[in-house]
């Protein structure tokens, strides 16, 4: 039996030892968080790019697992053309005459109906990723990893692309930080026409970007011309199907109707799924409330213009007209104004028009960009901050 000295200096010694355990988890757990800390902020961006085009993706979700790169299925699968389909508990994803199915309960993927030992398809909260090197090389591709930008790219001999090294270049210089004036954001309404491709080939000549606005029924017509305005790196944009006043706007289901119209066509020639709408002859007053939630729940932003260039009121003789309301809108919307969105059509009068537009533009300082949805500018007549 411990005496009450004895009994004393145990306790003393219980309760000491308590304290430098507690002191030591602290210090443990206060090195645990800041290790999670510095990981999480040098977690690098990396990106995917299939030939010469870069594919969509949120920052962070192209990441390493197990030192292979991932990236969410649905979004890698449509920057290959590759379809999905879910069937519970079978997700199915075709590419050509490759099959390949992933078992969500039992988590085995096969491949043409044979089983893969490690399943490249991974569930992670509850999102599903896919291993890009195996999935790109699994159907015909070549895969290289870019180190000097983080991108995987995928590329086929029988399909005309970039040498890595000079893919590397224009990825750098596309990626170069703006260091001069406003930004200018050039918009073409109304297309996909044989004036498109006049836009396209005057962009082309001065190094810039544009972005689209495509009608439904006119990308019906015109197939190959999305396809070309999307292989060039311009954004594409969705104006309805029909552009009439009173099919659109005759109640918000049509109109999300049309707008999801029009997005599913994109994609389907693409594998492009656009986020930004135009409404047909503006927002206001047209867009309701009704209407405006709707464009929320589909995930689009909407954008108007802050320079109105009229150019649909003018002749091909008038199209200096064009150019004279494009920079005195600029100038005007240069005083208050970062972003500068203009307003234009695909029609002979632009056409004609653009290359003094871009010429001037570049002379002011202005940088001419197409829109980007990683860095979304709010540019709309409701003064909607969630459009």
């Amino acid at each position: 039996m411990l005496c009450p000295l004895n009994l004393y200096t145990w306790n003393k010694g219980e309760r000491e030892l308590k304290k430098i355990i507690a002191f030591a988890m602290l210090i443990m757990a206060s090195f645990f968080l800041f290790t999670n800390e510095v990981q999480a902020e040098e977690q690098p961006e990396r990106n995917i790019a299939v030939h010469d085009r870069v594919l969509s993706f949120e920052k962070g979700e192209v990441r390493l697992v197990d030192g292979k790169m991932v990236a969410p299925l649905e979004k890698f699968a449509a920057g290959i053309y590759a379809a999905v389909k879910y069937e519970h508990p079978i997700i199915i994803i075709t590419k050509h005459e490759h099959v390949f199915t992933y078992n969500r309960e039992a988590k085995i993927t096969t491949w043409n109906g044979e089983p893969l030992m490690d399943s490249p398809i991974i569930e992670i909260d509850g999102q599903f990723y896919i291993q890009v090197r195996f999935f790109g090389e699994a159907t015909g591709f070549k895969v290289d990893y870019l180190s000097d930008i983080l991108t995987a790219r995928l590329t086929r001999e029988t399909y005309p692309s970039l040498s890595n090294k000079d893919f590397i270049h224009k990825w750098k210089e596309d990626h170069k930080p703006v260091v001069s004036g406003p930004t200018v954001y050039l918009t073409f309404d109304d297309g996909p026409n044989d004036f498109t491709l006049r836009n396209m080939e005057t962009l082309q000549k001065h190094g810039v970007k544009a972005t689209f606005f495509f009608v439904g029924k006119q990308i019906n017509l015109y197939p190959n011309i999305v396809k070309a305005t999307a292989k060039e790196g311009h954004t594409l944009g969705v104006h309805s199907m029909t552009h009439d006043r009173s099919k659109v706007y005759a109640s918000s289901k049509a109109f999300i109707g049309e707008m999801n119209t029009a997005r599913g066509l994109i994609n389907n020639l693409t594998g492009i799924s656009p986020t930004i709408a135009r409404a047909p002859y503006g927002s206001k007053p047209y867009v309701t409330s009704a209407m405006r939630n709707e464009l929320v729940a589909g995930k689009y932003k909407l954008w108007d213009w802050d320079v109105d260039s009229n150019d649909w009121k003018y002749s091909v003789d008038e199209y200096r007209k064009i150019i004279t309301n494009v920079k005195e809108g600029v100038r005007k919307s240069r005083a208050n104004d970062q972003h500068i969105v203009v307003l234009l059509h695909d029609r002979a009068q632009t056409a004609k028009a653009l290359p003094e537009i871009l010429t001037w533009l570049k002379a002011e300082g202005f940088n001419i960009e197409p829109y980007d949805p990683s860095h979304h500018v709010v540019q709309n007549f409701l003064k909607d901050n969630e459009l």
